[in-house]
């Protein structure tokens, strides 16, 4: 893992807004999301309600898609 100087610990909303401020305010600095998911951020609460009621689509449920925090 390379270093960082902003580890960013979970993955949810607060988690995703923190990384896309600190990518505009410096876009080649190192940025490391830490969680226990193997997801990049999503909305955690249509995941319990639109999402299990076929509601909302899985891909819907993300902030930003995969690429955008390689």
């Amino acid at each position: 893992m390379k270093a960082t100087q902003c580890p960013l610990i979970g993955g949810g909303p607060a988690c995703s807004g923190a990384a896309k401020q600190l990518r505009e305010a410096d876009p080649e600095g190192p940025i490391a999301l830490v969680g226990e998911e193997s997801y990049v951020p999503y909305d955690r609460p249509p995941l319990s309600k639109e999402f299990l009621r076929e509601e909302k689509p899985r891909d819907a449920l993300f902030f930003d898609p995969k690429p955008y925090f390689q």
